[in-house]
């Protein structure tokens, strides 16, 4: 029960605070911690839908962007380059402190 507790810890810590805070600091009406993880999650579920997967890796990366930005800027209610700048910075903040933890443990 308590790995489960610290598990369930870490996933907010690493992808719901950045987004949290990111929204809040460009100004998204909606930026508590109940609407950040369901636009997590509803940005989760709409990007392995996306058409174009066969595409390049890049383009679908850079894709997965603007409709992740499009699901914050109707759940967040942000306008829309906010919201596609939240997406950008919090997968930064994610990624460097993923990358921390990696160094820190191997």
């Amino acid at each position: 029960m308590l790995t489960i507790i610290v598990v369930g810890l870490f996933v907010v810590i690493t992808s719901v605070f950045p987004v949290m805070f990111v929204a809040k600091k460009l100004g998204a009406e909606k930026a508590n911690l109940i609407d950040c993880i369901f636009a997590i999650i509803v940005g989760s579920v709409v990007v392995p839908f996306l058409p174009g997967r066969s595409t390049s890796q890049l383009m679908y990366f850079l894709y997965s962007f603007l409709v992740v930005g499009v699901v914050y800027k109707y759940m967040l209610q942000a306008n829309y380059i906010a919201s596609v700048l939240i997406s950008l910075i919090s997968t930064f903040i994610t990624s460097v402190v993923m990358y921390v933890v990696a160094k820190i443990f191997t």
